[in-house]
């Protein structure tokens, strides 16, 4: 609107304005401003749209949280896209690690100014931007910063554990409470309802103590073999922050023991049976029907055989090997042969096995040598025999 403060009298000034180009090159020229006269004033009114926007529904985050990012004021362009950057991160140069179109898919959809889109995938620590693009382009119409601080964490120091050893936890990117506890139990276990098995809050005591994010702690292990969960838990409280499992291992061996005597005599020719073994586990209980077993006996064959008894439980711990030796001999009875020398010693020849005695009716004790041996004059004064 044009203004002159001073214009001719039963005249109104003829005054109007030319609009050039297009667009950002638009131009509006004054034209025939009443000649001059009076001081002239100009008057643009319009109504302005408010910029683009865009924001989240928190500043900061824990990683795997939900993130609501709501957008307003855009272009309404079906292709219009939402995406989360890493503040180091260039649009165009990089992938957004996760972005949607203004649909809240990432299928374009209803081209909508404004509304909300939930974000889902896990995304790692850091500064972050939600960005606002138009037309599935690069051309930024706005932007929001916000942070993503790692999920609190627990861990054993390892998977497997033996009985009555030491846990040792560690944890990290917690609340920094001195009340925020560790706690073990059965898988199964609903903190809420039944006792842990073992606790200590962050400072390592049933005392609360320092306040800490970040440590470890080492709880007293009276666990039976078996899987166990490692809790962590926000101020005395059973929210929990996060929790991880492990194994208390069956360290112990099983135990094998002989049926019989561990040393038998048997004819050759005649059948042998064995008496076999048991074998008992602490965790897995009778194991007698996996023993192997080894037998080499042959009755026809005069000799000595070992036989051998192997178990292994579950846990793959391994029994102490345990043998049985059978001697395998003729029955008919052993020869025995005594060649009286000149000098006053004897040779005697035998089979199986060679014993003196000063009487008929012994003791006997056995002498050592195998086939033919000679014997001392004082020797040669006994009683022999041989056995098998």
């Amino acid at each position: 609107m044009l203004l002159n403060d001073k214009p001719k009298t039963g005249q109104s000034a003829n005054t109007f304005w030319v609009k050039t180009g297009e667009g950002d090159a638009a131009k509006w020229t004054i034209k025939n401003a009443g000649a001059g006269r009076g001081n002239f004033a100009a008057r643009i009114a319009a109504q302005v749209p408010p910029p683009p926007a865009i924001s989240t529904d928190r500043q900061e985050y824990i990683s795997g949280e939900p993130i609501k990012v709501t957008f307003a004021n855009g272009p309404k362009n079906p292709k219009d896209w939402v995406g989360l950057y890493r503040s180091d991160m260039i649009p165009g140069s990089v992938a957004a690690p996760d972005w949607a179109y203004v649909s809240g898919t990432r299928t374009a959809g209803e081209g909508l100014p404004g509304g909300t889109i939930t974000f889902t995938s896990t995304l790692p620590s850091g500064d972050y931007f939600a960005r606002f693009f138009k037309d599935d382009g690069y051309g930024q119409l706005a932007q929001h910063a916000f942070k993503i601080f790692p999920a609190p964490s627990v861990a054993p120091a390892k998977p497997e554990f033996e009985e009555g050893e030491t846990l040792v936890v560690n944890f990290a990117h917690g609340p920094a409470n001195a009340k925020d506890w560790i706690a073990v139990y059965k898988p199964e276990t609903d903190p809420a309802k039944l006792p842990s098995l073992a606790w200590a809050y962050v400072g390592g005591r049933q005392i609360a103590g320092e306040a800490l994010a970040k440590g470890t702690v080492s709880l007293p292990n009276k666990l039976a073999v078996g899987q166990y969960v490692i809790r962590y838990f926000e101020n005395d409280t059973y929210k929990l922050l996060s929790e991880a499992a492990f194994k208390v291992k069956d360290s112990t061996a099983p135990v094998i023991t002989l049926k019989g005597q561990a040393v038998v005599t048997v004819d050759a020719g005649t059948e042998y049976v064995d008496a076999g073994s048991t074998a008992t586990d602490k965790v897995d209980g009778d194991l007698t029907s996996f023993i192997a077993v080894n037998n080499p006996v042959d009755t026809s064959k005069p000799g000595t055989y070992t036989i051998t008894y192997n178990v292994i439980d579950n846990a793959d711990n391994a029994a102490a090997e345990v043998n049985r030796m059978v001697q395998v001999v003729n029955a008919a009875p052993p020869s025995l042969t005594i060649e009286r020398n000149a000098n006053g010693t004897v040779t005697v020849t035998f089979d199986g096995n060679l014993q003196t005695a000063s009487s008929v009716n012994g003791p006997w004790k056995g002498v050592e040598g195998a086939g033919r041996v000679t014997l001392s004059t004082d020797e040669a004064q006994q009683f022999f025999r041989a056995t098998r």
